[in-house]
Parts: C-alpha cells; structure tokens; sequence
C-alpha cells in the first residue's frame, strides 16, 4: 500500500480539489492522476502556495507528480497547474488542483535533528516494508500450499478415481472418469478379445475336424451302400441260379439271403444319417466361431467410443478458454467509459486534435 500517494480524478474536469489528505509536515508525496487523457510522457506542473506571487516548475509524468516538500511545511494551501506546450512554441495550462494543507502539532524541543529524523524514518519505513513483505510471502505459501493440495486431489482424482485416498461418489467428475477406469476397461476388453479369437481359433478347428469326419462319413456310407448294391446283386443271382438248378429249397435260401442283403442295406442308409448330423455339426461350430468374432469386434468398438468420449472432453475444455476469453476481451471494451465520482454518471470519452490542441469529448453514457 503506498500511503503517499495521493489520488486526483478528472475525468472530463479541468480543475479538481484533492482528497482531505495531506498534512503539514508531510514528505515525499505523490499526486496520481486519473482520468486525465493525453497527456505527454514529461510535462511541466508549476507549484504555489495560496497567496504566493510566485510559483516553481517540477517535471510531472502520468505516472505520477512529487509535491515539493518546502510547500507542505507552510502549512498553507497548495495551488498546483499542469501546463502543455502546443504548436509555434505556445504553453497552455490544462488543468488546476488545488490541494488543502491541515495543520498539526509541531513537534518538541526534543524532536531528533532533521538528519536523525530521516535515519529514523527509513528504518521505521524499512521495517513496515520487511514486515509486508513477510506478511505478503506468508499469503503467498499459503495459496500455494492450498493449491498445490488441490492440484494434487485433482491429479489423484482423475489417476485413479479417488481423493484422499478414497474412491469417489457415484455423479462426481472423477468416477468414472480416470486413467484406472479407462485402463481397466481397456485390459477387460483386451482380455474379450483375446479370449473371442482363441475361441473362433478352437471352433475354427472344430469345424473343419467335423467337415472332415463328415466327408469320410460319407465316403463310409457310400462305400456300404455300394458293397450292399453289390451284395443283393449277388444274392439275386445266386438265387436265379439255384432255383434254376436245385428247386424251390434253394429259392426259400435265396430269399431268405435277399432278406438279410436288405437289412443290411437299411444299416447303410443309417450310416448315411449319421454323416448328415454330423455335417450339421460342422455348420454349427462354424456359426459359434462367427459369433465369437462378432464379439471380437464388438470390444473393439467399446475402445473406440472410449477414445471419443475424451477428444469429445478436449473439445468442450477448448470451448469453455475461447469464452473465458471473449469475456475478458468484452470486458476489457468497458475500459474506455470512465465514472464521475461527483454526479454518479458515466462518460465516453473520444479525443480529436483540433488547431494543433487535443480536444476531448466526454459522452454521457445512459445505463452502461
């Protein structure tokens, strides 16, 4: 806090008084301009008692203005002017403060010389600066302690879904949304995956074992039904022959052989069932193994989602800087209109140079 600083507003005026706050005896102040627009980087201000003939020229920035400190210790009013210097060499006073003086006590015979009175000074000025800054620096240490404890929630928060050690509530921002969540769903799905293709590797192989015991069932059946062809032939021809030659015994033996050709015949064509089923199988195996790729792929599409859940995060964290930023860029427009302390109205203000001046133009400005 800097106490001898003194603040006087313009804002659109040209002679303004100075706040109730400067008392004889007082050094080293500093008169801070506000609200007065224009003026140079070095310009020239002319001091004066009230009641002097006289007054002393000091150089003023827009930084601020060092009252002379022999004005002060007449105790008296102190008439202060900004004067600029214009085309063709001209000089113009702009502006007009006047600073009221208060008077107090002068101090005792014992009072330490004025060299001793300033040693004092700097070290009472030296401590208060060494205190502040402790006090600064221990304000400091503690917003950093606190936000680094924040931070450190924060980070534990979205490692791995606790804080303080404790896994979060279902609706906060960190369940379900961290590096273990995400990494465990991600093993769950590698472990899918891996497990859906061993899968339609073993059903894979099933399926062909089966096609091939399918087809060698098949070779089989045709085999016997051939065989079984082959063995009626046989039979029927026999049986011809031996009606032929032996009579009506030998044709009961025959038939009764046919017979027992037939049978064995129908044994063939349950055989031939059998590979059918058998084939059914193969089909079967090879609709699991699709299955398990399906959900292979299935997993895959889970990870997918998860990587575009967060650039989808990124983009809304992108989103939400480019509005912090169009506020404070809005906000920073405002900082042209300026407040008159003395009627409670706002003003814009724009500036032109006219005849070699700056003029300035002050615009009421209704509800800004």
């Amino acid at each position: 806090m800097n106490i001898n600083r003194i603040p006087v507003a313009f804002y659109g005026k040209r002679r303004v008084v100075a706040p109730e706050i400067s008392y004889k005896y007082n050094q080293k102040q500093v008169l801070e301009i506000q609200g007065f627009y224009g003026l140079p980087e070095y310009f020239r201000v002319d001091f004066a008692n009230e009641g002097d003939a006289l007054a002393k020229s000091v150089i003023g920035t827009p930084d601020g203005i060092e009252i002379p400190d022999e004005y002060l210790l007449t105790g008296k009013a102190i008439k202060v002017y900004i004067v600029l210097g214009g085309p063709d060499e001209s000089i113009q006073t702009v502006a007009e403060i006047d600073i009221p003086v208060r008077g107090r006590l002068p101090v005792s015979e014992e009072t330490p010389t004025p060299e001793e009175r300033s040693i004092i000074d700097e070290l009472i000025a030296a401590l208060n600066d060494g205190v502040e800054r402790a006090e600064t620096a221990a304000d400091e240490a503690e917003q950093h302690e606190a936000g680094a404890e924040s931070d450190a929630l924060k980070a534990e928060g979205y490692a791995s879904g606790t804080q303080g050690g404790q896994a979060v509530e279902e609706g906060s921002d960190y369940y379900h949304n961290n590096a273990a969540y995400f990494a465990g769903q991600a093993g769950a799905s590698a472990t899918a995956a891996g497990e859906a293709q061993t899968a339609a590797e073993t059903a894979q192989g099933k399926a062909e074992t089966a096609q091939a015991g399918a087809e060698q069932a098949k070779e089989d059946a045709q085999a016997i039904v051939d065989g079984a062809v082959a063995t009626v032939n046989q039979a029927r021809d026999a049986a011809v022959q031996t009606v032929q030659q032996e009579g009506a015994t030998q044709t009961a033996n025959a038939r009764a052989q046919a017979e027992a050709a037939a049978r064995s015949a129908s044994a063939s064509a349950e055989s031939a069932d059998d590979a059918a089923a058998a084939k059914t199988a193969a089909e079967t195996a090879q609709g699991a193994a699709e299955t398990a790729q399906g959900k292979a792929e299935t997993a895959q599409g889970a990870a997918e989602d998860a990587q575009e859940a967060a650039e989808t995060a990124q983009e809304l964290s992108e989103r939400a800087q480019a509005a912090a930023e169009e506020a404070a860029r809005q906000a920073g427009e405002r900082v042209g209109m300026i407040h008159d302390i003395d009627n409670q109205k706002y003003y814009s203000v724009s500036q032109e140079v006219r005849n070699g001046f700056l003029v300035e133009t002050f615009t009421e400005v209704q509800n800004p």
